[in-house]
């Protein structure tokens, strides 16, 4: 049985904020400029993950 008290209640909104705040085009583009910095981006899974941030 999932808890419902007030703490659990305020973890699930601040979840739910964050994840709408990186569908954002602005927080998408932000995480894949960092992720192409990466020094481990010559890699190919760092790659997917771009693509995958920025919809292609």
């Amino acid at each position: 049985m999932p808890r419902r008290d007030e703490e659990a209640r305020r973890g699930l909104a601040a979840a739910v904020a964050l994840h709408q705040h990186g569908r954002t085009r602005g927080v998408r583009e932000h995480v894949h400029e960092v992720l192409t910095d990466e020094p481990t981006f010559r890699e190919s899974w760092p790659r997917d993950v771009a693509r995958a941030i920025r919809g292609r």
